[in-house]
């Protein structure tokens, strides 16, 4: 059973970002001004010890985000994480930096046991993740992350897949008080703590099918599945500890590449207020009208 806790940032814990500009690790610690990110691998934020944070603190935190790759033909679906996919050759987690925004990137392709898994040849795809975090100094103080994750097609023949992006994603930084609503547009996940400004997960593309499920149920539907099949697209809203599933079948032409993206934009409740107490702040009276 996980805890309903916050967790606090260790200072001592994060590596400098400058630093860390340019070098393979295997998993990574860092902050870009107020946005810190905590356990990001080659493979996203597949830990259980992951975490995202936006402000320096903990009004919300990723516990898990990451993909699953199936085809009807398979025996399974498989997670994309470090048993069933590697990294290509010199392209092992890495991050550069541009001004307020810091960059990771990584290169995978699947482990022989996960082609036969997948029904595939060996090498059939890979895969590109590139991890965008950004930190806006601007007034409305509106910082992001951005996941795209790229599949090239490696065969002389049509490739089909079907991905599921999945995530885990606590709004408030607590287990189980969750409030959600989903569509193939993405989510929206709030907290019974009305003062809890709700975070959103949205995807550049609409996806196929989705789900929505209170943790663990969504990882069991994918660690079960004997082939890719359809999610079951649930109306109404989730009230417990949320997680959701992004469905999106891919059909590459051989050599064809195709890129999906996904984004958790800093609550706009948090941005909203920021620019009222700003307004507010403007119309005040000046002390010399009030002679």
């Amino acid at each position: 059973m996980r805890r309903s806790v916050r967790f606090p940032i260790v200072a001592a814990a994060l590596l400098a970002l400058s630093g860390l500009a340019g070098s393979p690790a295997r998993a990574l610690n860092f902050s870009v001004g107020d946005v810190v990110v905590q356990n990001l691998s080659s493979f996203g934020f597949e830990n259980s010890a992951s975490r995202l944070y936006f402000d320096g603190g903990t009004d919300n935190l990723i516990y898990q985000m990451m993909g699953f790759v199936g085809t009807a033909g398979g025996s399974g679906v498989v997670a994309v994480d470090g048993g069933g996919f590697r990294t290509l050759p010199g392209q092992g987690i890495n991050v550069t930096t541009s001004s307020n925004t810091a960059t990771a990137t990584s290169g995978l392709r699947m482990r022989n046991r996960t082609a036969n898994t997948l029904g595939l040849q060996r090498g059939a795809f890979t895969t590109q993740n590139t991890f965008t975090f950004t930190n806006d100094t601007s007034p409305a103080d509106a910082d992001s992350f951005t996941w795209d994750v790229t599949f090239t097609n490696q065969t002389a023949a049509v490739l089909d897949l079907v991905y599921y992006s999945y995530l885990d994603l606590e709004a408030g930084g607590t287990f189980a008080n969750d409030v959600a609503t989903g569509s193939v547009n993405g989510f929206t996940i709030a907290d019974t703590d009305p003062s809890v400004a709700p975070v959103r997960w949205m995807t550049s593309q609409a996806a196929d099918h989705f789900e929505l499920q209170a943790w663990p149920s969504g990882l069991t539907l994918l660690n079960n599945m004997t082939a890719a099949a359809d999610l079951g697209d649930p109306t109404g809203t989730l009230t417990g500890d949320f997680t959701g599933i992004l469905q999106y079948n891919l059909s590459l032409a051989p050599g064809q590449s195709t890129t999906l993206s996904t984004a958790v934009p800093e609550p706009a409740m948090r941005v909203l207020l920021l620019l009222v107490g700003m307004a507010l702040w403007s119309r005040r009276p000046d002390p010399a009208d009030s002679r």
